[in-house]
C-alpha cells in the first residue's frame, strides 16, 4: 500500500483547486421565471435559446441550488460540461478533423493551436506576442504592461500596438481589442491571436490591411484576466475549465473557494456599477458579483488607466458564445444618442457572420458595470469610445469548443475586427446599384455611404478606365458627407468597348478616395440584349393581389414608394403574411430571363423569416428561391436548409437566373412568418423586374476519330436552335465545307487528320470562330495493356485508391467496374476512386477499330477499428484488484490504456489489472485502440475506491465545542489527518489536512448552516461526526 502522505498530498491538492461542477440546463420561461432569475444574480451573458420562450445555460452546483431554491425548474442537457470539453477536445483533437466548410481566409502561417484543449495557455499567449515582435518588429511592439498594477496574484497584464511605426506612439487614430476578461472564454483570445497574426502576414500584400497599419494604432490586450485563465489552466490541463471571475479573496480568509470568491470584471466598471441587482449582483457567490466598489479590482483599474492614456474611437471586447453582436445601453432598456450608429457600425461588423446584433436588454437581458457602457458613457476622463462585445460562437460551442471549429470560428471574426479598424478611418461603404446585366451605353449606378468616424467627408468616386471593358466612361463623382450614415446616390455614363459581344462577362473597379485614404472594389457585370418583360416600380399594388401587404413611402430605392408587409408598425406575432404576383408570367418563348427587384428587410435573425416563392403549377405548389442575399434556415421555426431572409440588410439587388424555367409559365410570391415573441420591421422590395436576355451567337467543336485515313466526324455547334450556316474551318479560319441546318448542330463526316474550327452564321449575326480541335484517325486495332494494377490492394473505407496500367496501345484507356465493357468508371492513367467496398476494375485500350482484352486488378477492404464493448464502471475498497477489459475489431490492434487522460506506462493489453489499490487509483480509466484503419477512444470508465474501515472514533480524539459558533477544536493525538466539512447534501464546504499536529483549529464564521458533517480520515479510521451550528 502506497504512503500515506501521498495519498494526503492528492487530497491536499484537491482542496487547493476544489471546483464546482457546470451542468448545461434548459430552462422554461415566462415573465414570472425571469423576475425570479434576475432575483438569483445568475449571469445571462452567455445564454442561447429564444427569449420569452426558453434559455440553455452552463451553471455551478451553488447556481442550480439558487434556481431551485427560488422554485425555478430546469432539465438538464449536459451534466458535467467540464468532462464534456475535455472529451470533445481528445475526441476532435486526434482525428484532427479540419471544418473547411465556409472558410474564406488562407490560416496564418504563424498561426499555433495551444496545449490546452487547442486553445493557448496563458505563458503561451505570451510566447505567441513574443515570436510575433521576432519576427515583425516593424509592425508590432514587445508586449509592454498595460498599467502601473498587478493582479490579485501579482500578475502583469500585457498589451502590444500594432502599426507602421509600433515603438512610437504616433498622432493616429486608435483601436483597442481585448479579450479573455471571463476567464472560461478561451476562443475570445484564440481569435485575436488569429486576427493579430493576419494583420502581420498580410502587410504589404493585402493593400486594405497595409493601408489600416500605415494610418492606425491598433492596440490588443489579449488577456484582462490572467489569474483566472491560469487557474483554468491549473485545475483542467486539457481546457474545459469553468472559472469566469478573477482570483480575489472575498471573504479573506486566506484560502480561495469558487463558492465563495472572485469579482465579475465585467460588473466592476464604474459607469452605472450598482444600478440595480438584475444587471449585476451583491452577492460574492455570483457569477455577476460586481465587487465592493467600482474600480475595486487591480484589473479594471488597469484597463481603465491604459484607455484613459490613450484616444480610443472604438473598441472590441470580446467574448464567447451566443453569435451577437453587443452595444450600449446595457444597464437601462433606452438608446444611446448615437444608437443610429451604432447600429450602422454593428450591421458593417457582422455582414459576413450574420451575427444577431442589439443592446444586451434587446437580446438577452440588461447587465451594468460593464466595460462597454462605460467606455462610451464615462466622457469626463475621456471622450466617448464606440465599444463592441462580440459573442463568439454558437450554443454548441459553448465556452470550450472544440479544436476542429477554432479556426473557423476565427474566420467568423475576421470582418468584424477587421470593420472595427475601417471605421476608425474615413470608410465609405460603396454599394453598386445598377443592373447585373447591362446594354451597350447607359449608366452605372452607386450608392455612397460615410461610415467611418475619420476625414471631412470629401469623396471622389472614380469608375476606373479600362480599353477592354469601356469605349468612354464618365468623369469622376465629387460626393460630400459629412457626418456618419450620411448617403447619396449618383451615376456614371458609360459606352462598353466595340469588342463586347452579347453575352460577355467583364470586370472593372471603382475607386473611392478622400485625402490619403483610398478604397477600390471590383465589380462584375454581363453584356446581354435585354428585353423587361415584367416591370414593377413598387408605387402601387396593381399588380400584385395581398390583403395586408401595402405600398409604402416610408422606405424605397427608387421613389416614391416600395412594398411592404407592415406598412407604419413592425409586423405582427404569429404572422403568416403573402403577396403574389397577379397572373401567369409567360418564359413559354424565353431562352435565358432574369428576376431582379431591390429589397431591404430587418427580421428576428434565426427565427422569423420571409421568402421568395415561385410556383409553375398555376400556385398549387411553390418552390423557396435562393437569391444574392438569402440563408439557408435554421432553428425550430424556419424551414431547414431553405433559402430565407432573416436578420438586417438596407436597400441592394437580388438577382435570381431564370434560365431553369425557360419555357414555363411561372408565378412568384413574397411570405413572411413569425412567431410567438420578437417583432422587427419586416421586409421591403422595389423595383420587380423581369428581363428576357439574349446571348451572343456562338459556336463550339468537338472530332470523332474514325478507322481509316479519311473516316473521321467533326460537330459544330451552335447556342441557338434555329436555322443557320455550320462551317468547318482550318486553323486559321479559311472555309473548308458548310451546311444550313434548322438544328443546333451539323456533323462533318469522312475527314483526314487535321486541326479544324467551326462557326455559325443564322443571316443576321455570324458567331465567333470556336477554339480548335485536333483529328487523328485510327489506323489499327489497339493492343491490351502488359498489366493493370492499384497502388494499394488493401485499405481502409474512405481511402483514395490510384488504379495505373503499362504498355498497350489506343486513342483512349477505359476502366470498368461491372465487367469488361460495361459500368465505364473513369478513363486514363492514374485514375483515382474513393473506396468504399470491396472491388474490381478492368481496363483496356479502345479507338475507332475496336477494343483490346481487358486486364482486372482487385481491391479489398481493411475493416476499421471498432469498440464493441466498453470497459465498466466499478467500486472496490482499497487493497482489492480490479480488472478492465476492453473489446474491438479492426487489423493490427494495439492498445494504451489511460488514466484521466494520461498513458499508463506498460498498460498495452485488451485487459488492465490493478492490484492492491488505494485512493489515489480512484479516477477516470479509458483505452485507445488503434489499427490500419482509424483509433478509437474508449468511453470513460470510472473507478470509485472507497475504505473498508469502520467509522471507529480513534482513541483520543474529540471535537470541541459542539455546538459551536466561531471555531472548532479537533484532537488529534499527533496523527496526519485530512478534515472535511460537508452540507447536508454532501457536498464539501472545507477540506483541509494537519501533519503530525495534536490539535487542529478550524474557523467555521463563514458556514451558513444548522448543522454539518465533520469526516476525520487517518492512516487507519474514518471518523464522521454530525457538528451543530449556533
Amino acid at each position: 500500500m502506497r504512503k500515506l502522505t501521498v495519498i494526503l498530498f492528492i487530497f491536499f491538492v484537491s482542496s487547493v483547486f476544489s471546483q464546482e461542477k457546470y451542468s448545461k440546463i434548459r430552462i422554461k420561461i415566462n415573465l414570472d421565471i425571469i423576475y425570479k432569475l434576475r432575483q438569483t444574480g445568475i449571469d445571462f451573458e452567455n445564454v442561447s435559446g429564444k427569449k420569452n420562450t426558453f434559455v440553455d445555460m452552463e451553471l455551478s452546483e451553488s447556481e442550480l441550488d439558487k434556481l431551485t431554491a427560488k422554485g425555478i425548474k430546469y432539465k438538464i442537457l449536459i451534466d458535467d460540461i467540464s468532462d464534456f470539453y475535455k472529451k470533445r477536445y481528445k475526441k476532435s483533437a486526434f482525428k484532427n478533423k479540419n471544418s473547411l466548410k465556409g472558410i474564406k481566409y488562407t490560416t496564418p502561417v504563424h498561426f499555433n493551436y495551444g496545449s490546452m484543449g487547442g486553445f493557448l495557455t496563458l505563458s503561451e499567449v505570451y510566447d505567441e506576442l513574443d515570436e510575433m515582435h521576432s519576427v515583425y518588429p516593424d509592425l508590432i511592439s514587445e508586449k509592454f504592461t498595460a498599467g502601473n498594477t498587478q493582479t490579485i496574484e501579482g500578475r502583469e497584464v500585457y498589451a502590444v500596438r500594432i502599426s507602421d511605426n509600433p515603438d512610437i506612439d504616433e498622432d493616429e487614430p486608435e483601436v483597442l481589442y481585448t479579450a479573455l476578461i471571463h476567464a472560461r472564454e478561451p476562443e475570445s483570445m484564440q481569435q485575436l491571436i488569429w486576427f493579430m497574426w493576419y494583420l502581420l502576414e498580410n502587410y504589404d500584400t493585402d493593400n486594405e490591411i497595409t493601408y489600416l497599419l500605415d494610418n492606425l494604432e491598433l492596440y490588443f490586450i489579449p488577456v484582462i484576466n490572467p489569474d483566472g485563465y491560469e487557474y483554468n489552466h491549473q485545475t483542467n490541463p486539457d481546457g474545459g475549465g469553468m472559472w469566469r471571475k478573477n482570483k480575489r479573496d472575498n471573504n479573506n480568509n486566506g484560502s480561495f473557494s469558487e463558492y465563495d470568491d472572485g469579482v465579475d470584471l465585467n460588473r466592476n466598471f464604474s459607469y452605472k456599477w450598482a444600478y440595480d441587482n438584475d444587471g449585476s449582483s451583491p452577492d460574492p457567490t455570483s457569477n455577476t458579483y460586481r465587487g465592493t466598489n467600482a474600480f475595486s479590482e487591480p484589473e479594471t483599474q488597469i484597463l481603465r488607466d491604459f484607455v484613459n492614456e490613450h484616444n480610443f474611437l472604438l473598441a472590441h471586447n470580446h467574448h464567447t458564445y451566443s453569435n451577437l453582436l453587443l452595444f450600449p445601453w446595457g444597464y437601462e432598456e433606452i438608446h444611446t444618442p448615437d444608437d443610429d450608429i451604432f447600429r450602422s457600425f454593428a450591421n458593417l461588423m457582422t455582414s459576413e457572420n450574420g451575427y444577431e446584433t442589439g443592446q444586451a436588454w434587446e437580446i438577452l437581458y440588461t447587465v451594468n458595470g460593464d466595460a462597454n457602457d462605460w467606455m462610451y458613457g464615462e466622457q469626463t476622463s475621456k471622450p466617448e469610445i464606440f465599444a463592441f462585445t462580440q459573442e463568439t460562437g454558437n450554443s454548441s460551442d459553448g465556452f470550450w469548443p472544440s479544436q476542429d471549429r477554432i479556426i473557423p470560428l476565427c474566420e467568423e471574426s475576421y470582418i468584424s475586427n477587421l470593420y472595427l479598424a475601417k471605421l476608425a478611418t474615413p470608410y465609405a461603404d460603396l454599394t453598386d446599384l445598377s443592373e447585373q446585366f447591362i446594354p451597350k451605353t447607359g449608366y452605372l449606378k452607386f450608392n455612397l455611404k460615410k461610415a467611418g468616424l475619420s476625414g471631412n467627408g470629401n469623396y471622389t468616386l472614380t469608375v476606373n478606365p479600362d480599353n477592354n471593358v469601356f469605349q468612354s466612361i464618365g468623369n469622376s463623382l465629387n460626393i460630400y458627407l459629412p457626418n456618419v450614415n450620411d448617403q447619396k446616390t449618383d451615376s456614371v455614363a458609360y459606352i462598353l468597348s466595340n469588342d463586347m459581344q452579347y453575352g460577355d462577362e467583364f470586370t472593372f473597379t471603382v475607386t473611392i478616395s478622400s485625402g490619403n485614404y483610398s478604397l477600390t472594389k471590383s465589380f462584375t457585370k454581363s453584356y446581354y440584349n435585354t428585353e423587361i418583360i415584367i416591370e414593377d416600380n413598387g408605387n402601387n399594388l396593381d399588380n400584385w393581389i395581398s390583403t395586408s401587404w401595402e405600398a409604402t413611402n416610408e422606405s424605397y430605392s427608387s421613389p416614391d414608394s416600395s412594398v411592404t408587409d407592415s406598412k407604419g408598425t413592425e409586423y405582427q406575432n404569429n404572422a403568416s403574411t403573402s403577396i403574389t404576383y397577379d397572373g401567369n408570367i409567360d418564359l413559354t418563348d424565353t431562352d435565358n430571363a432574369i428576376l431582379n427587384f431591390k429589397a431591404k428587410w430587418n427580421i428576428e435573425n434565426n427565427w422569423d423569416y420571409a421568402q421568395l416563392l415561385i410556383s409553375t403549377d398555376n400556385g398549387t405548389s411553390w418552390t423557396p428561391a435562393e437569391t444574392d442575399r438569402t440563408n439557408p434556415g435554421e432553428g425550430s421555426f424556419q424551414p431547414t436548409g431553405e433559402p430565407v431572409y432573416d436578420g438586417a440588410a438596407d436597400w441592394g439587388t437580388e438577382t435570381l437566373d431564370l434560365s431553369s424555367y425557360t419555357g414555363q409559365n411561372i408565378k412568384f410570391r413574397f411570405e413572411l412568418h413569425s412567431d410567438g415573441y420578437i417583432t422587427e420591421d419586416g421586409f421591403y422590395f422595389d423595383d420587380f423586374k423581369i428581363i428576357k436576355t439574349s446571348s451572343a451567337l456562338s459556336a463550339s467543336i468537338s472530332a470523332e476519330p474514325g478507322c481509316g485515313s479519311n473516316s473521321g466526324k467533326i460537330t459544330v455547334y451552335s447556342n441557338r436552335n434555329e436555322n443557320q450556316t455550320f462551317y468547318l474551318c482550318d486553323i486559321d479560319g479559311n472555309i473548308l465545307q458548310q451546311q444550313t441546318s434548322n438544328s443546333d448542330y451539323y456533323t462533318f463526316t469522312g475527314l483526314p487528320d487535321n486541326t479544324y474550327r467551326g462557326k455559325t452564321d443564322n443571316g443576321s449575326e455570324t458567331s465567333r470562330l470556336s477554339e480548335s480541335v485536333q483529328l487523328t484517325n485510327d489506323i489499327n486495332m489497339p493492343e491490351a495493356p502488359g498489366s493493370v494494377y492499384a497502388d494499394n490492394n488493401e485499405a481502409c473505407n474512405e481511402t483514395v485508391v490510384t488504379l495505373t496500367y503499362d504498355g498497350g496501345s489506343g486513342t483512349k484507356f477505359v476502366w470498368y467496374n461491372e465487367s469488361c465493357g460495361n459500368g465505364i468508371a473513369g478513363y486514363g492513367n492514374n485514375f483515382t476512386f474513393t473506396l468504399n467496398s470491396d472491388t474490381t476494375f478492368f481496363g483496356r485500350w479502345e479507338n475507332a477499330c475496336g477494343v483490346s482484352d481487358c486486364k482486372q486488378v482487385n481491391i479489398l477492404t481493411v475493416p476499421e477499428t471498432e469498440i464493441t464493448e466498453n470497459p465498466q464502471n466499478k467500486n472496490a475498497n482499497i487493497g482489492e484488484t480490479v480488472n478492465f477489459s476492453v473489446t474491438a475489431e479492426g487489423d493490427n490492434l494495439t492498445y494504451q490504456w489511460q488514466k484521466d487522460g494520461n498513458d499508463i506506462s506498460g498498460a498495452t493489453n485488451t485487459n488492465l489489472t490493478l492490484n492492491d489499490i488505494d485512493f489515489d487509483d480512484a479516477g477516470n480509466y479509458s483505452v485507445k485502440v488503434t489499427g490500419t484503419c482509424g483509433t478509437e477512444i474508449s468511453e470513460t470508465a470510472v473507478l470509485s475506491v472507497s475504505s473498508s474501515v469502520k467509522n471507529l472514533k480513534p482513541s483520543k480524539l474529540n471535537i470541541y465545542p459542539n455546538p459551536a459558533k466561531e471555531e472548532i477544536n479537533i484532537s488529534l493525538e499527533n496523527k496526519d489527518a485530512l478534515i472535511e466539512i460537508s452540507d447536508i447534501s454532501g457536498k464539501i464546504i472545507l477540506k483541509q489536512k494537519f501533519q503530525n499536529q495534536e490539535t487542529a483549529k478550524i474557523n467555521i464564521e463563514h458556514i451558513n448552516a444548522d448543522f454539518v458533517i465533520i469526516k476525520i480520515k487517518t492512516s487507519d479510521k474514518i471518523y464522521t461526526e454530525k457538528l451543530i451550528i449556533k
